[in-house]
């Protein structure tokens, strides 16, 4: 038996809390790596942690940071969690930035 619930606690946010929030998400470059990352394709904490090589328990957190203020909806399945952008306003925002800075520091592994 398969279960398949979102977990979606939060209203729908207007364009213009989206862009704040994903601007201040954006800031640091752990979660805006995560939040280019899920840009792509939605995706397993435990799959995203292996491609990034973060540790899972730091994906974890993040993504349950940027879940907590609305730009990523969760959702549970027989696997596990996987989490994806919650609307396209994050996504045009996302797309939209660049982290040339953030790669490097992924490379350096201080991200």
């Amino acid at each position: 038996m398969s279960i398949n619930a979102e977990i979606s606690p939060f209203p729908p946010l207007g364009r213009r809390e989206v862009e704040d929030a994903v601007r201040h998400a954006m800031s640091a470059c752990r979660p805006a790596i995560l939040l280019k990352m899920l840009s792509e394709a939605p995706g397993y904490a435990h799959d995203i942690a292996r491609s990034l090589k973060f540790s899972l328990q730091t994906v974890e957190q993040e993504m349950t940071n940027l879940a907590q203020i609305g730009l990523i909806a969760e959702t549970t399945d027989a696997y596990g969690s996987w989490f994806r952008l919650r609307d396209s306003h994050v996504l045009e925002i996302v797309d939209a930035v660049e982290l040339k800075s953030c790669y490097k520091e992924l490379l350096l592994g201080t991200a």
